[in-house]
């Protein structure tokens, strides 16, 4: 990867770090960043290098054995269900994640865990780095979250 993809991936590429934080977690390790867009490169639009549509998820899921197929749910507590089933979930949100921001900025983070009251997510930064958020079930609504739960993902 060179140095304007690595910029653009840690940029773009939300989806694709989930996607990798994901592999990880079900022991389905991609070995580094660079061993993920050798495998999925041709998806990345030009310009942003590491981003990926929400259709072409599939295509990682089912390559990586880490799931056959997925569906979309807006509704907490069928994340929160999936979640107490060991179900792979992804969370898309549309505002800014950061507490008190209501900029429009579509995101994919990891959910750690979730219960009744509030919910953590692995969150990929544009530094290059992921780190643990947490929120109250409120924030469910008010960052305009949903989940991509992933089945047949052992």
């Amino acid at each position: 990867m060179t140095q304007d993809q690595k910029e653009q991936f840690k940029k773009f590429g939300c989806v694709s770090r989930s996607l990798i934080i994901l592999a990880d977690r079900k022991q389905r390790p991609f070995a580094s960043w660079d061993d993920y867009c050798l495998k999925f490169g041709h998806l990345f639009p030009e310009g942003h290098y590491g981003a990926i549509f929400t259709s072409q998820i599939v295509e990682v899921t089912r390559a990586q054995k880490l799931a056959s197929c997925f569906e979309s749910f807006r509704r907490y507590a069928e994340i929160q269900d999936a979640h107490a089933k060991g179900r792979g979930v992804l969370i898309i949100s549309e505002i800014d994640l950061n507490q008190g921001q209501t900029g429009i900025i579509r995101h994919c983070s990891v959910l750690e865990n979730i219960d009744a009251a509030s919910f953590t997510l692995i969150v990929p930064s544009q530094a290059g780095n992921d780190h643990v958020m947490p929120f109250t079930v409120a924030d469910w609504d008010a960052k305009l979250c949903h989940g991509l739960v992933f089945y047949d993902d052992g």
